[in-house]
């Protein structure tokens, strides 16, 4: 179960992860080379889909990456951060 919750940690860092080199080498850039009527339709359109995926996956994510700190330790000679 640990193990579980601690790959979930790691896909949601993943997932940010992802999501921010795709926002700053591709998204960006496209938007501020095209006219501001053509990127204002799209800007509308993707902040709409964030605003209602954003907040479950904060709480997802921040859920599964804070859970194995309170894990109890199994391996009292394994470091804090492992």
């Amino acid at each position: 179960m640990e193990e579980a919750v601690i790959a979930l940690a790691r896909l949601g860092a993943g997932v940010f992860a992802g999501t921010c080199l795709y926002v700053t080498a591709v998204g960006h850039p496209v938007r501020m080379a095209s006219a501001v009527a053509t990127a204002l339709p799209h800007f509308n359109a993707s902040l709409g889909r964030s605003e209602r995926m954003q907040p479950a996956l904060h709480v997802f994510f921040c859920c599964s990456s804070s859970a194995p700190a309170c894990w109890p330790r199994r391996r009292p000679e394994s470091p804090p951060w492992w």
